[in-house]
């Protein structure tokens, strides 16, 4: 299976649906989840639940097979900024729209 991303191409957490913050990722199936989203899990499941990736094989997740997944964190870092830029670029055709409705 395939990480799902958001319309941006920020790669999405497969656990909290949003967009993936401080990525690590399983070193036994190879997936990436947000930090925070996979320790909740855990936590919740007293340190081990099944790799949240459907259709993953990997069944018992720990923390000891999590590590930076630093690929996956410099792919968002840049997908962020080009968000940003694209946003600020709206912003401003937003307002040379403005602009020109007022010689209507």
């Amino acid at each position: 299976g395939h990480q799902s991303a958001t319309q941006d191409g920020i790669p999405r957490c497969p656990i909290s649906q949003q967009e993936m913050v401080d990525p690590v990722k399983n070193t036994n199936c190879g997936h990436t989840y947000s930090r925070e989203g996979i320790m909740s899990l855990l936590t919740q499941k007293n340190g081990r639940c099944p790799c949240p990736m459907g259709g993953c094989a990997n069944k018992e997740v720990k923390a000891d097979q999590l590590e930076d997944d630093t690929q996956m964190g410099i792919a968002i870092n840049r997908a962020r900024r080009r968000k940003q830029t694209m946003q600020e670029k709206l912003s401003q055709e937003a307002a040379d729209v403005d602009e020109s409705d007022e010689e209507m």
